[in-house]
């Protein structure tokens, strides 16, 4: 449902951008493209990892994100096809209606109905999945077992906030986890953005970007079996601080030197 409303927001306002020829106008559009964005693939993220077993949830981020860096490519040869903004605009809705087309036909995640103590909608919701899958199923004789737990679940959301406040390891945890999300999404849309005063040619650096993602989105579960979770996450933040500090002097990649 999340998804859905990201998709009623996204895809008119990224329509809406044709016909945009005001600056206060288009700062409103992008903020809900930002809104609708995020939303959209926080909540099918969030749908397919409970969906999913376990064991298969690491490949499916990895394939989840390869999705997201493929999109550079999407981007780069609409910007390269289509020099008109506004006809980028008209372009870009089209596209995300045709790759979220699926999202109004997907079921919810069962977990979310049992949340919600809906037991029928989330056993409609298996249904849905077993459909989908050669396993034939007595629907009958399945018996939900951590139903009632579900039921028995009172906790406000302030109340489960608090929990922060009550166990110390969880609340710094939370805190690190949050200021190195904050640093990533900096450092990230911070070259995303200012490719054109880095090198000569803006789709060259989104090509690369999309191609430097791509290999490590696609190395990171390797490594995170080889080595642990942990120390992948040190050994990938500790590249990414070494290759911003390569950055960081002033070289000119114009031809002429």
């Amino acid at each position: 449902r999340s998804a859905l409303i990201g998709n009623i927001l996204l895809i008119p306002m990224t329509f809406l951008g044709t016909f945009c020829h005001n600056y206060t106008l288009l700062l409103v559009i992008r903020f809900a493209q930002g809104f609708g964005g995020f939303l959209i693939s926080t909540s099918v993220f969030i749908l397919v990892q409970e969906i999913l077993p376990v064991q298969f949830r690491n490949y499916s981020n990895c394939f989840f994100q390869c999705f997201w860096a493929l999109g550079y490519a999407t981007v780069t040869l609409l910007g390269y096809l289509v020099t008109d903004w506004n006809h980028l605009f008209l372009g870009a809705s089209f596209v995300i209606l045709f790759c979220d087309m699926s999202l109004f036909f997907c079921t919810e995640s069962p977990r979310y109905h049992l949340i919600k103590n809906e037991e029928l909608k989330a056993e409609e919701s298996f249904r849905f999945l077993f459909h989908l899958s050669s396993v034939q199923l007595d629907f009958e004789k399945i018996v939900i077992s951590d139903l009632d737990k579900t039921k028995k679940r009172k906790q406000s959301v302030f109340q489960q906030v608090q929990d922060l406040y009550h166990y110390a390891t969880l609340f710094f945890e939370t805190i690190l986890q949050m200021f190195l999300w904050f640093v990533s999404a900096m450092c990230y849309y911070g070259f995303n953005f200012g490719w054109g005063a880095i090198i000569p040619s803006m789709y060259l650096g989104y090509i690369m970007s999309m191609i430097g993602s791509l290999m490590g989105y696609l190395g990171m579960v390797p490594l995170i079996n080889l080595i642990g979770r942990q120390k992948a996450m040190i050994f990938v933040y500790v590249g990414a601080a070494f290759c911003y500090l390569c950055a960081i002097p002033d070289v000119s990649l114009d031809a002429s030197g």
